[in-house]
């Protein structure tokens, strides 16, 4: 073989390996970022059924866990000895953190046998266990719900640790202990993102003119597009909601204060009666620097606003200063609420009902928060 044939293949050879290398370590970057992540917007859904809905398998703990590794990622954890559980057929992990709670569930022990003495709290170099006491100062209630069913095998213990803001926690297993690791998502993730779809349940917020479409509708219709393009970057995302259910105004801001986000993004729709002829898209701020983040509330409405009217083709009606407005006034991170049409106008409707012009709001939403988190 002549000496220039060897020459190709030997680049061949060189560029092939590169390739699998470079995709080998985007592969692991990106199971590591999902083990990291914790439990968000899927699991957050199941957990919002309050029912004990999530196997074992779905957030199995590493087995091979020791408490030096546990330490590694936190030194504020939960521990509980397999000799007060016994034998559990499902043990399974909860985050339901738009109530800042933890949930850890035991199927297969026998009724009884865990209670406040058997949790050890540590939080540094401080342990301790039964009541809650002045120095846990994460925790604001721990509270034990046993069945009680007298076969043991089906019978449920539900550990449920409410805490003064939202953290991620991981499920690790040894042959001593189940931990619970709590790191503060801050810590956690480089990007934190807050989606709000805006009202729910019975606040339907407003409708087009003949009533048959409510944003409440339309706005957790985008959000679901929006969650798909999100979840395949490397930025974590908390959703005020996702599904038709009331959220407070306050439990909305607090979710993203308490995360100190990178920043919070609420989804509306417009209206105003008798303006047929009013259309487009407006972004919303409050004129306050934001206590968080790395850019003012300005700034965000006016990349949100740019992006969405690009993407979709509609009306560019501007950004507005809005102080009144509670979850403006009370988020501490950089904060937009993005109205994106105008219901009562059918050609803003036209759009925003449709899967094509949901499609065309989501990304351009999404581009705006991908450029904000630059």
């Amino acid at each position: 073989m002549e000496i220039r044939e060897w020459r190709r293949l030997a680049i061949q050879s060189v560029a092939f390996f590169m390739v699998v290398l470079v995709s080998s370590l985007g592969f692991t970057r990106r199971i590591r970022h999902q083990l990291e992540a914790g439990v968000r917007a899927e699991d957050y859904k199941a957990s919002q059924n309050r029912e004990m809905v999530s196997p074992q398998e779905e957030k199995e703990a590493p087995t091979m866990a020791t408490k030096a590794l546990v330490e590694q990622r936190s030194d504020t954890y939960i521990k509980i000895p397999k000799e007060a559980v016994a034998s559990p057929a499902k043990v399974y992990l909860q985050n339901r953190y738009m109530d800042f709670q933890v949930i850890l569930t035991f199927q297969g022990v026998a009724p009884g046998s865990i209670d406040e003495g058997n949790i050890l709290r540590v939080q540094g170099y401080h342990v301790s266990n039964g009541k809650l006491g002045k120095s846990d100062s994460i925790y604001r209630k721990i509270e034990v719900a046993d069945q009680g069913h007298q076969n043991h095998e089906k019978n449920k213990v539900q550990l449920k640790f409410t805490l003064k803001k939202a953290y991620e926690p991981i499920l690790f297993e040894s042959d001593e202990a189940y931990y619970i690791s709590l790191l503060a998502a801050r810590k956690a993730h480089d990007k934190i993102v807050v989606v709000d779809a805006g009202h729910g349940g019975m606040d339907e917020g407003t409708s087009s003119a003949n009533r048959k479409y409510h944003e409440k509708d339309i706005v957790l219709q985008v959000q679901e597009k929006l969650s798909r393009l999100l979840d395949k970057v490397d930025v974590t995302v908390y959703y005020t909601r996702t599904k038709d259910e009331k959220v407070s105004k306050k439990d909305r801001t607090r979710l993203a204060n308490g995360l100190q986000a990178d920043l919070l993004v609420s989804i509306h729709c417009n209206a105003l009666q008798g303006g047929v002829n009013t259309f487009g898209v407006e972004t919303l701020y409050a004129g306050k620097d934001p206590r968080y983040g790395k850019m003012s509330n300005k700034e965000l409405a006016d990349v949100i606003l740019n992006q969405v009217t690009a993407s979709t083709g509609l009306k560019k009606r501007g950004t507005i200063r809005r102080n009144g407005l509670y979850l403006l006034r009370h988020a501490k991170v950089p904060a937009t609420i993005v109205e994106i049409g105008y219901m009562t106008n059918q050609g803003d409707m036209s759009l925003m009902k449709k899967e094509i012009g949901q499609q065309k709001i989501a990304e351009g939403i999404y581009q705006g928060i991908m450029d904000a988190v630059k």
